[in-house]
């Protein structure tokens, strides 16, 4: 719900991570123990969604700097969780090209939320290429949701599709615009692909190189306090 806040980032700070990638990425090859950790999270998911929903958004349009603050300062503390994964280890040139990379591509996304995209796109009369696209948006704000420093709303709001998401979701606009249904299944759809094979591909890459892989994660996190 809140722009820059990662739920990798809290996993990291439960120490779930590694558990939490290995569950969703192992989700159809071993359902029983995997679905038997994932139940409580996902419960977990739609009453923190819920609950963010009717009350973080209120406040952010009544103080939407001190929020945000609030939340930044959330961010800055939780940092250390993260960086403690590359403590200590050397700083190779591909390292840092790695790390700095992972901190300009929050920083990118939350220029364009800001400054590029203007107001909202439109969520009817749309043509099946936007249908398309919306299974890759999905599958993209997967990736926020499993790798710290990418924030799902800021990246919605760089797509221009945030506002007219959140605003679709009443009685009366499904009723003029039922075709919404169909965009909330493709996002749905593309996320959920993009979580379980996401996870699997980021699971192996961190059981080959996790410290490497790390690094442009922990720059990303960073990144995303700006």
């Amino acid at each position: 719900i809140v722009p820059g806040i990662s739920g990798a980032t809290i996993a990291i700070l439960l120490k779930l991570y590694d558990k939490l990638l290995y569950a969703i990425g192992n989700i159809f090859g071993k359902f029983r123990k995997c679905f038997v950790f994932l139940l409580p999270i996902a419960i977990g998911i739609v009453v923190g969604f819920s609950l963010g929903f009717l009350t973080i958004q209120q406040l952010l349009d009544f103080l939407p700097f001190t929020v945000t603050a609030g939340f930044a300062g959330l961010m800055i503390g939780a940092f250390p969780a993260v960086g403690a994964e590359i403590k200590s280890e050397r700083f190779t040139p591909a390292r840092t090209a790695l790390f700095a990379a992972g901190f300009v591509v929050p920083v990118a996304i939350a220029l364009v939320s800001n400054f590029l995209t203007e107001g909202g796109r439109s969520l009817e009369n749309l043509s099946v290429l936007n249908y398309v696209a919306f299974l890759f948006i999905g599958a993209v704000v997967a990736l926020t949701q499993i790798v710290p420093g990418l924030s799902a709303t800021a990246l919605m709001m760089a797509f221009g599709y945030f506002r007219p998401i959140v605003e679709s979701v009443s009685l009366d606009y499904w009723k003029s615009n039922p075709m919404v249904f169909v965009v909330y299944a493709c996002l749905g759809t593309g996320f959920l692909a993009g979580l379980v094979g996401l996870s699997k591909t980021l699971s192996a890459l961190l059981a080959k190189a996790r410290k490497t892989t790390f690094f442009p994660i922990v720059g990303m996190s960073l990144g995303s306090i700006v």
